[in-house]
């Protein structure tokens, strides 16, 4: 079974009768915070992807990696908190993407800003495989289900099928670990979603803590706006005009 009635039916079973208030949240045009930025432009950005970039504590000299950057509005709040001593590595493996995400930072920062940051396109599923205990601070901002997109996007709607949030928990599953292994012994990651699947958010940190306990734990979280879940917190636009955004702050253990 797939498409509108598909969807409908799945989401109805995870929000009950809150599903038909959140929906129309999610198709209503999103309420952007301007941010000035460096460059002496504006950008605009979701209110909780602002909370979300700026709840990972940077100090100057870091090196820090965002692991699925673009379109680059959060990685240019890690730029203005990196400082002048460290170095951020803008990460997205989609080549259309990462020309996007070069054209926000050439705009936005200035040229010694955007000296420090190198634009790669590594599969973060594996860049594990190549090297360990690398970074600092890390931002996994996962690919996700998007609803937002899907309810505006009626080619989408008519291929999105239930699949699609456990493929994709499967891959960022994959991401969350790489990047565990990526961070130094007592390194910080935040591991985020737009996703309203709780297999996508919370139910990738339960795997987390099923097979790797023992390599990290978590933070607290608390923000003015937003609830706690689990493992982290939730920003959902019916109720806080913001997201939809999922969060999780993570230890690595010394």
């Amino acid at each position: 079974m797939r498409g509108p009635a598909a969807f409908e039916e799945y989401y109805r079973d995870l929000y009950g009768d809150r599903w038909p208030r959140l929906r129309d949240a999610l198709v209503r045009p999103p309420e952007k915070a301007k941010m000035p930025t460096p460059g002496g432009k504006v950008y605009e950005l979701d209110p909780a992807s602002i909370l979300t970039a700026k709840s990972l504590p940077i100090e100057p000299h870091h090196r820090v990696l965002d692991a699925c950057a673009a379109p680059g509005g959060k990685c240019l709040i890690l730029a203005q908190s990196l400082g002048s001593q460290g170095n951020l590595i803008a990460n997205d493996v989609s080549r259309p993407r990462r020309l996007r995400l070069k054209k926000v930072l050439d705009e936005h920062l200035t040229s010694s800003a955007r000296n420090r940051i190198a634009i790669t396109g590594y599969d973060v599923r594996q860049w594990s495989q190549r090297e360990k205990s690398s970074f600092d601070r890390i931002l996994l901002d996962a690919p996700c289900s998007s609803e937002s997109h899907v309810l505006r996007e009626a080619t989408e709607l008519q291929k999105w099928s239930p699949s699609r949030s456990k493929r994709l928990a499967i891959d960022q599953y994959a991401m969350l670990a790489s990047c565990l292994d990526l961070l130094k012994p007592s390194g910080i990651m935040i591991y985020s979603t737009c996703s309203l699947a709780p297999q996508e958010n919370d139910g990738v940190l339960q795997k987390l803590f099923d097979r790797r306990q023992e390599d990290f734990y978590l933070d607290k979280l608390d923000f003015p706006i937003g609830r706690p879940t689990q493992y982290g917190w939730y920003f959902l636009p019916d109720e806080d005009r913001s997201g939809p955004m999922y969060l999780s702050r993570i230890h690595r253990k010394p």
